[in-house]
């Protein structure tokens, strides 16, 4: 090469620009380029025969920076984030330039102080345009284009942010191997952030009509956390660990696999002992472990994928609990953590230890114990409210309290109360005279939230004396009374249930009743006496009547 070339080399890369990569715009010139001593308007050195080119779009999705590109072609693409697909691009010529011409690429050069779609400097125009869209591997193929400069717009897919959009680029460039040659393979490397969406999990319960002995049911729901790395890697690790109140609630069946109903991950049903596992914590809770594949473990990437929802079932029968010394109840308070962990590159590893997944049902005698990574945790925890009612049964004329007499409740208003209903509670005056009904659901709070007059569901209770104590008679009216949950928040924390306290005292003893005649016993002798004095009689009254005749 002459001296003259060399020179046009030199003056030609000092105002090049490149295409971008990791967030840079497709040109990596900072600033203005120095003016040359005088522009340069003759024939350059890109060949002649060049007419046309070719722009090569890689499209990765990544949240980390990098380093500007230099419109070559990188062969290791592993570290650049997962490639994104049917990605499309619009690549605009720009008229009103020359790419032979260097008072063109000055002005080019310029276009890194543009804003977006800011305006195009005067005398440049908008051109014939191409649509391109990336395949499987995230790349874009724009090919045969005239050598020019363009502009390059991406439809950005939704919930993602573009951070070059639009760029522009030329096309040839200058070779960056050696410096001495241009290029018409021209790569650029533009990348997305993608939606960083780390959703808290869900908790709710359903305990409507529930009562002592009872089993109610918890729902876990959590969306798996969707971001560059999980959306690339998938999942390592997945478990959901229910915190449960265990002198209010306890297993349905004394083991924490009785605890765990059906488990989905996207829709999909998994198998207990296969799919998942189920252990227990060193405080006895449950954890449903997933299980998955490998060394160090993976789980499967068509089951949990980023954005997939896992829901779980949890249930536990409630038990009866007498509560303070009035008998006032708290709420029962159900939490929850889970455990997504992040999968990782095959190319690196991880080193921390987490704990594999079990390999036999029921787990050994070891207690499962957490990841270190900090659990997810729900914003709201459900609150189940149960009240107390106790009733103390006194006789109305000595005030004494009475044993032995059977007592149930049922659901609803006593006016509605039939022989076809069912009790939900039957209990017996014992010798304090009492008969206690642990643990009947509120009427004004009910799956985790207030309910109102309107609601179908029983607003009352209703007490009925069933079997009357040993020389009483029965009630013949029902009670109504109510469970009440007072001074919870807004999203139903902080309430208390108070006991209610019920007394009759207006049984009337077998002594009370009208005087029926008496019948059978000793009354039939009495009967049979009068009935043999009124026939001696008869017979004297008759015997008397002849003589006299």
């Amino acid at each position: 090469m002459n001296v003259y070339k060399k020179g046009l080399v030199a003056a030609v890369a000092s105002t090049m620009v490149f295409a971008g990569v990791a967030g840079a715009p497709a040109f990596a010139q900072e600033g203005s380029a120095p003016a040359p001593a005088a522009a340069f308007t003759g024939t350059p050195n890109i060949p002649a025969d060049w007419t046309t080119g070719n722009l090569y779009i890689h499209k990765f999705e990544n949240e980390k920076p990098g380093t500007a590109g230099d419109g070559s072609e990188i062969k290791d693409t592993s570290k650049l984030g997962r490639a994104m697909v049917d990605v499309k691009y619009t690549v605009i010529k720009l008229d009103g330039l020359d790419v032979r011409k260097n008072s063109d690429w000055q002005t080019f050069a310029t276009f890194n102080t543009l804003n977006n779609n800011g305006a195009l400097p005067e005398g440049v125009t908008e051109g014939t345009s191409t649509e391109v869209a990336t395949d499987a591997t995230g790349l874009a193929k724009a090919e045969n284009l005239p050598i020019g400069f363009y502009k390059v717009v991406e439809t950005v897919p939704e919930g993602y942010k573009a951070t070059s959009n639009p760029f522009y680029v030329s096309v040839p460039m200058t070779n960056p191997s050696d410096r001495t040659s241009w290029m018409r393979d021209v790569h650029v490397y533009p990348k997305n952030q993608g939606p960083q969406d780390t959703p808290a999990p869900t908790k709710t319960v359903k305990d409507a009509n529930k009562h002592s002995g009872d089993v109610i049911s918890y729902e876990v729901k959590q969306t798996l956390p969707s971001t560059a790395e999980t959306r690339q890697y998938g999942f390592r690790y997945y478990a959901i660990r229910d915190l449960f109140p265990q002198d209010r609630l306890k297993f349905p069946e004394g083991t924490a696999e009785s605890a765990v109903g059906t488990v989905t991950v996207g829709g999909k049903q998994l198998t207990a002992g296969q799919d998942y596992y189920v252990q227990s914590d060193a405080e006895g809770n449950p954890v449903v472990v997933f299980a998955g594949e490998g060394d160090p473990v993976q789980l499967n990437k068509d089951t949990f994928k980023a954005g997939a929802e896992v829901v779980v079932k949890f249930n536990f029968e409630v038990l009866p609990a007498k509560g303070n010394d009035n008998g006032d109840l708290d709420a029962v308070v159900n939490n929850l953590n889970t455990y997504p962990v992040p999968g990782f590159d095959p190319s690196n590893p991880p080193t921390d230890d987490v704990p594999p997944p079990p390999t036999d049902t029921p787990p050994g005698d070891t207690p499962w114990e957490p990841p270190t990574d900090t659990p997810d945790e729900p914003e709201q925890k459900p609150n189940s409210y149960f009240g107390n009612a106790f009733l103390e049964k006194k006789d109305a004329a000595t005030n004494e309290v009475i044993k032995g007499a059977e007592f149930s409740v049922y659901g609803g208003k006593c006016a509605d109360v039939t022989s076809e209903s069912e009790a939900i509670q039957t209990k017996t005056t014992g010798e304090n005279g009492r008969a206690d009904f642990y643990d009947l659901h509120a009427n004004n709070f009910e799956d985790g939230k207030a309910v109102g007059d309107t609601q179908e569901t029983p607003k009352s209770y209703c007490l009925v004396e069933t079997k009357a104590a040993e020389g009483y008679e029965l009630l013949a009216q029902p009670i109504d009374f109510q469970v009440l949950v007072e001074g919870q928040d807004a999203d139903g924390n902080g309430g208390t249930v108070k006991a209610v306290n019920l007394t009759t005292d207006q049984n009337l003893t077998d002594n009370t009743r009208l005087h029926l005649p008496l019948t059978g016993g000793n009354g039939i002798w009495f009967v049979l006496a009068i009935g043999a004095i009124l026939v001696a009689a008869g017979g004297a009254y008759s015997y008397a009547q002849r003589r006299n005749a």
